[in-house]
């Protein structure tokens, strides 16, 4: 039917209309309780809804008696949601407690997700944590197999508050992730359909006026049978263009957007490489910092530079000192966890941030690196030497959360090492300690603060 179109693609207002001459038109019951499910939804969508609550009433013992209880109980999740807007969230979750079995014996996930998600809003505002917390996870659980549902989303809000409020920071943080993961997801599925209604509507517009074009076109056929065929092929070449316009216009689009994707790409990624830019690995690492001080965890920066890498450029040639860099970059990539960033940060310098890692998870980090670096064979492009690497490391809680803060003292720890003898690890310290050359590979170092 038309309203329930309309109201999936929130064109509400053309949805209370179809719904009341749904409404009038109709006898069979189960269309009435459809319809009048239909209006009442598209008034809460619009903010008007019925001074009183009577005519939600009405309407849900109609169809309660007619059987449908599917709708009765849709009927009653509206009229929910008015007495929470209202400031009867207590009534509303009452009234949701005392039909929940009656909607659960529905089998209608939908209905049930929307039952459940609403009492764990309502039960979390009222304080009943636990309450709270059985119903957002019974609404996961009923809307499993729709990863676009509204339930699923205030589901995921709640148990991120329950979190929050329990002191759980890391179950907090993963119910946000879910969160936000859901809502996009919500999101997205809403901007398409109000998408593909706009297309359906420019359409029917295009074709509106291609109609009426085309009946004045055959009005002047009747008054000038003479000119018949000219003005049918002068019909017939216009339409065509109008095609070939619209064609045109579809495909720069197309290409446009294809071109802006590629420029994005451009701007984020390191043209040899593949991973990421300076410009794009600082964004990502402020953003990725500012994170993890607001959520208390450490965050661990390792920058390193190749030693030597001049002498591969200048024996071998450019091709081979590229090919040494893609082999580092899939070397650092290796090493990282879900989550770290990598890029390259000029010439043969590349860094790695991982958040929640501490001093000891950026010795980890740099010594699995330079076992990997070790490890590849550059024979391939003439070079026979070890590939090898000076690594500088710090911590937020050695230098804060401010990335230009955390770069310089790993920057300072790279070239102590570089300077220390090469293929070596420093950690930046508040400490003097000199640094010595590691005599098991994987040793670290501390530089001076």
């Amino acid at each position: 039917m038309g309203a329930l179109l309309y109201n999936q693609l929130g064109q509400y207002d053309l949805g209370m209309r179809y719904a009341d001459l749904a409404f009038a038109e109709t006898d069979p019951p189960r269309q009435r309780c459809a319809a009048r499910q239909l209006y009442l939804e598209a008034a809460l969508g619009l903010g008007q809804w019925p001074d009183s609550d009577d005519t939600a009433n009405s309407a849900i013992d109609y169809c309660t008696s007619q059987g449908e209880l599917g709708f009765s109980n849709l009927i009653r999740t509206y009229l929910a949601k008015n007495l929470a807007r209202t400031g009867r969230k207590d009534e509303a979750r009452l009234l949701l407690e005392a039909h929940i079995k009656e909607a659960s014996e529905t089998r209608y996930p939908r209905l049930i997700s929307e039952f459940h998600s609403l009492l764990a809003e309502y039960s979390f505002d009222a304080g009943m944590l636990d309450s709270a917390e059985r119903s957002a996870n019974t609404a996961l659980e009923a809307s499993r197999n729709n990863a676009f549902s509204l339930p699923r989303v205030a589901a995921h809000r709640v148990l991120h508050e329950i979190a929050l409020q329990r002191g759980d920071l890391q179950r907090a943080l993963d119910e946000y992730r879910h969160y936000a993961e859901a809502d996009k997801a919500y999101l997205d599925d809403v901007k398409a359909r109000e998408l593909a209604f706009q297309q359906s509507r420019n359409e029917v517009q295009q074709k509106d006026q291609a109609i009426a074009l085309l009946s004045k076109q055959n009005e002047v056929l009747k008054l000038e049978q003479q000119v018949a065929h000219t003005s049918a092929q002068n019909t017939r070449l216009l339409l065509l263009l109008l095609g070939v316009v619209l064609a045109g216009i579809g495909y720069w689009a197309y290409k446009i957007k294809r071109v802006q994707m590629a420029f994005r790409r451009q701007a984020q990624t390191d043209g040899l490489t593949g991973i990421s830019n300076r410009r794009h690995f600082r964004d990502a690492a402020d953003a990725q910092l500012k994170r993890c001080g607001e959520s208390g965890r450490e965050a661990a920066l390792v920058l390193l530079d190749l030693d030597n890498f001049k002498l591969i450029n200048d024996r071998h040639g450019h091709a081979a000192g590229d090919w040494v860099l893609k082999q580092v970059a899939e070397a650092c990539k290796a090493v990282c966890r879900d989550g770290d960033l990598c890029g390259r940060l000029g010439g043969e310098e590349f860094g790695i941030l991982s958040c929640g890692g501490d001093a000891d998870a950026a010795r980890r980090i740099a010594d699995r690196c330079r076992e990997r670096l070790a490890a590849i064979d550059a024979s391939q492009v003439g070079h026979d030497q070890r590939i090898t690497a000076s690594f500088g490391c710090t911590t937020s809680r050695r230098s804060g959360y401010v990335f230009e803060t955390m770069f310089t003292d790993a920057d300072t720890a790279m070239y102590r090492a570089k300077g220390s003898g090469r293929d070596r690890v420093v950690l930046h310290a508040d400490d003097a300690t000199p640094p010595t050359p590691p005599a098991v590979h994987g040793r670290l170092e501390t530089s001076p603060g």
